[in-house]
């Protein structure tokens, strides 16, 4: 879990080659953050996502969706939302 109060985009700029699974906090206030990481994480490899709202742990797709459905999530949130995490898992192609 990637956790750095809105650096999460610098942290995953780092990376060089796919983690096989990961997580990252979504805010909708600083949605641009998430879609950095989502674009970042698509320039690695194929990845599929699945997200959480607040603190629940409890996923909100009972399938894992792809990156275009995950960046229209994202792009839909409104300020007054809670936050989240978008967890993401990478497909060995």
């Amino acid at each position: 879990k990637i956790d750095v109060e809105g650096f999460e985009a610098e942290v995953l700029r780092g990376l060089s080659r796919p983690i096989a699974v990961l997580s990252f906090e979504y805010v909708p206030a600083t949605k641009d953050v998430a879609l950095a990481c989502l674009a970042r994480l698509q320039a690695l490899g194929t990845y599929e996502f699945n997200w959480s709202i607040g603190e629940t742990h409890r996923w909100q797709r009972t399938e894992w969706v792809t990156i275009e459905e995950m960046r229209h999530f994202v792009q839909q949130l409104t300020v007054d939302e809670n936050s989240g995490d978008i967890y993401a898992r990478h497909l060995k192609t």
